[in-house]
């Protein structure tokens, strides 16, 4: 049995992108618009890899594909 993954706390807009494959752009619109799960952490927008991956998988149920996320 293998032990569940920690989720990883990535900070900043282009680390987001980058777990994503979205451009910081995009993440930054995303998060002042509060429409991914990310928190402000001194002005700068953080996730977890396990809260980003939950918000994908719900995209995905939703109808959004990975060229749109949560457009």
């Amino acid at each position: 049995m293998t032990p569940p993954e920690i989720p990883v706390l990535l900070r900043g807009a282009k680390a987001i992108a980058e777990y994503l494959g979205v451009t910081a752009k995009h993440i930054t619109h995303l998060h002042r618009q509060r429409r991914i799960p990310t928190i402000n952490v001194g002005g700068c927008p953080c996730a977890t890899t396990g809260a980003l991956d939950e918000w994908r998988l719900m995209q995905a149920a939703n109808g959004y594909g990975a060229g749109n996320a949560a457009s």
